[in-house]
């Protein structure tokens, strides 16, 4: 079995079975693939060690970026999911979720905690316990100053 790209976050053999789904030759397969990792900014590999990949489990997120990218509408791209993955129950909010996010531009990159605003973190402190509070406060220097913006949750002492 040929070695994937480290830290790939797509799995191409389910990049290629979707292409075999929808009869492109191997040619047109890899230059699908080209454009998913220019996309993504990452090393490509062979076109050798491309046609060598295949599996059973699917991970369609690199199939449904390609049809973003592709201008296939979400509809569409479900269809074709559907069908290609015939055995395994794609879930269409997954899809949906997905579909949504590579469209307006959002790869893989997660969201984190110290991503959200801080509007956001004062309502999740506002619905905290003294105890949450006074815990959340020892995370980091950063949420302690938000967490200290706010009223503390006791009304008693």
């Amino acid at each position: 079995m040929t070695n994937l790209p480290p830290n790939s976050r797509i799995d191409l053999r389910d990049h290629v079975l979707y292409d075999k789904y929808q009869r492109f030759h191997t040619e047109k397969s890899y230059s699908n693939y080209k454009k998913l990792f220019e996309r993504m900014v990452k090393g490509s590999i062979s076109f050798e060690e491309y046609e060598s990949l295949d599996r059973s489990i699917p991970d369609i997120r690199g199939c449904i970026l390609l049809d973003v990218i592709n201008g296939k509408s979400a509809e569409k791209s479900i269809d074709d999911l559907c069908d290609a993955f015939k055995y395994y129950k794609i879930d269409k909010e997954d899809h949906g979720y997905w579909y949504k996010r590579f469209g307006s531009g959002h790869l893989f990159s997660r969201i984190t905690f110290s991503n959200l605003p801080d509007y956001v973190i004062g309502k999740i402190v506002e619905k905290c316990d003294i105890k949450s509070y006074l815990n959340l406060r020892n995370v980091s220097y950063g949420l302690r100053a938000i967490i200290d913006q706010q009223a503390p949750p006791c009304t008693h002492i």
